[in-house]
């Protein structure tokens, strides 16, 4: 009789369950492109910054990485569809092919594509030379819906 069978079942659950949780937390927003840049002076922060432009796609029904946040300012243009932004105090907006948006510093957001095909955006990010682009936020919604009045 094999001794290791429970151990093994144990095993295969393990495995399963963190499969399905590292799917759940998977970063959605597909990005296409990406540049980094330092720069000493940069006007609109008065002193040292990195920059960072990049395309993103989010996939039709995708949260962009759930609730996050920016050590710096994020300029985006949409270039396909609509976006929804919704900020971690419940207002909600929606930027279309060929609008501008800013996500100002430090305020929890999280982005929907709840549309009917790829969104992209480009954005241009300013923070402090030599902080992290992007920062989680522990804030627990339920994700918005294409249906969800509010």
């Amino acid at each position: 009789m094999n001794t290791n069978h429970p151990r093994l079942i144990r095993g295969l659950a393990m495995t399963a369950a963190v499969l399905a949780i590292g799917s759940v937390i998977a970063y959605a927003a597909v990005v296409e492109f990406r540049q980094d840049a330092y720069n000493a002076y940069i006007g609109l922060r008065g002193g040292p910054a990195q920059v960072t432009a990049r395309v993103l796609r989010t996939p039709v029904g995708e949260v962009t990485g759930g609730w996050h946040y920016h050590p710096g300012y994020v300029y985006n243009v949409v270039m396909q569809g609509t976006i929804t932004i919704e900020d971690g105090c419940g207002q909600i907006r929606h930027s279309s092919k060929g609008q501008a948006f800013e996500t100002s510093e430090g305020r929890v957001r999280r982005a929907y594509n709840l549309g009917s095909g790829g969104r992209h955006r480009v954005q241009h990010v300013r923070r402090p030379a030599r902080q992290a682009h992007r920062r989680q936020h522990s804030q627990q919604r339920a994700p918005l819906r294409a249906a969800e009045p509010r």
